[in-house]
């Protein structure tokens, strides 16, 4: 089961149950609801298309297409898509990960999480073709996410046009109330977002890669290069959830002829997936490494779209020079005590 649906057999009953419970999973007269959630398991965890999955489980294309999409929309519904993606507020705790280490506090207190972009192959109508095109020719829909440092996403904007910027994305994301980051706290973005009261980024023009780092194999000379390289090894969470996510999930690695609509949704439901299976255990060894890296009723289901221009945010030169004067003091007051401490060593 660990191999052909991504979960063990203890895992899959209880996510069945909470199907049933929360948005009213049923079976079928031909059809029992632990072969609906089968086949939907079985389709995002392999790569192979619904004409092999209708041979594998003996059904015809349009019946798996069918219960495919049926618990696609099960994952989106409020009572299971808000009860696993739950956005930080004022009362969440500080994670033990900064409060625990000498090297993030008490100079990342402030900070929730991660951001960024990740691109995932689509397959766009003809005419869509060119707005889904990357800046490296291929053609990806732009979906922007928030972690926490358990691995756990807490806000997910999916189905932009993969020649969306990750600043662009960052403000529709504003203006959609897609993201939900307290006052006075922030997340950690790389150098493709804008640096602004919500999130900080690192100083351009000066080594942010871990990779980088790796390869000078040098300690920092300086408070922008120490505090590059906090912020990257930080950081690092969004890039390790994103590599679980399409390593378990190989539907993200490879586009399907769906509408454009439905292959935006089967990120969001998975981003739902993942964090169920995070709370319930549900990891191998690898997940936590580093990375450098039929009865189809309209549900209550999550529109991320609806509320498009209800929430204008703009970043202007004031809060960029606040921003920026933040940032700096975290780099002097860090660069103080990792001086101070080398000076003693």
């Amino acid at each position: 089961m660990k191999d052909n649906l991504g979960i063990s057999a203890e895992g899959f009953s209880y996510l069945r149950g909470l199907l049933i419970e929360k948005v009213g999973l049923k079976s079928t007269r031909y059809m029992s609801a632990t072969e609906q959630l089968g086949i939907f398991l079985y389709a995002v965890v392999s790569d192979l298309p619904m004409r092999k999955l209708a041979e594998r489980f003996q059904r015809s294309t349009e019946t798996v297409d069918r219960v495919y999409h049926k618990i696609m929309k099960l994952f989106l519904r409020k009572g299971i898509y808000e009860l696993a993606i739950q956005s930080t507020t004022q009362d969440t705790p500080l994670h033990i990960s900064i409060s625990s280490s000498p090297m993030y506090s008490p100079f990342f207190d402030d900070c929730i999480g991660a951001v960024d972009g990740t691109h995932i192959p689509v397959s766009p109508s003809f005419a869509e073709r060119k707005s889904f095109r990357d800046r490296k020719g291929h053609i990806t829909q732009n979906v922007l996410a928030i972690c926490n440092f358990d691995m756990r996403f807490t806000d997910v904007l999916s189905g932009w046009e993969g020649s969306v910027a990750d600043s662009t994305l960052w403000m529709e994301a504003h203006r959609l109330g897609a993201v939900s980051i307290p006052q006075g706290q922030y997340v950690l973005g790389d150098a493709g977002f804008p640096n602004c009261d919500y999130c900080l980024t690192p100083y351009r023009g000066v080594r942010y890669h871990l990779k980088e780092w790796e390869k000078a194999n040098k300690r920092p000379r300086n408070a922008k290069e120490l505090f590059n390289l906090r912020h990257a090894k930080l950081r690092n969470v969004i890039e390790r959830i994103f590599g679980v996510m399409k390593r378990r999930f190989k539907i993200l690695t490879l586009p399907r002829a769906f509408k454009m609509e439905a292959q935006a949704r089967v990120v969001l439901a998975l981003c739902v997936l993942h964090n169920i299976l995070r709370d319930i255990g549900e990891w191998d060894d690898d997940d936590i490494e580093d990375e450098n890296g039929p009865e189809d009723e309209d549900g209550d289901d999550v529109d991320q779209r609806q509320h498009r221009g209800e929430k204008p945010y703009n970043i202007t030169k004031r809060e960029r020079n606040r921003a920026s004067a933040k940032r700096d003091a975290i780099a002097q007051a860090m660069w103080q005590d990792y001086s101070s401490h080398r000076r003693l060593g």
